[in-house]
């Protein structure tokens, strides 16, 4: 009978630790780039697929104000991106807006 308790325990314990888990690196990469726009005061969130000149992108009203994190993804300006795919990001300033841009 005490073994039959033991192992029922020990079972209740390995199903209970699943929903103990941790951050995932996405989670942690969110934090840390909403950190970034706080600190560096960033206006707009633009997401670039290969690495070009910042300085030759236009922004039109309201283009890189909408985004949000939902980890492990990022939505700007409506479209979705997967934050495990991000290659790098950098803090520029495009024209005279304080930018984010994120390198998928």
């Amino acid at each position: 009978m005490k073994g039959i308790v033991s192992m029922l325990l020990l079972f209740s314990l390995v199903l209970i630790q699943p929903s103990c888990k941790k951050e995932t690196d996405a989670e942690l990469l969110a934090e840390k780039l909403q950190n970034v726009i706080k600190t560096e005061k960033v206006e707009r969130v633009l997401a670039e697929r290969s690495p070009i000149d910042p300085a030759n992108t236009m922004i039109f009203g309201d283009w890189g104000k909408n985004y949000s994190f939902d980890p492990p993804f990022v939505t700007i300006n409506r479209k979705t991106y997967s934050l495990t795919s991000l290659k790098y990001y950098e803090v520029a300033t495009v024209s005279t807006y304080k930018c984010l841009i994120l390198y998928f």
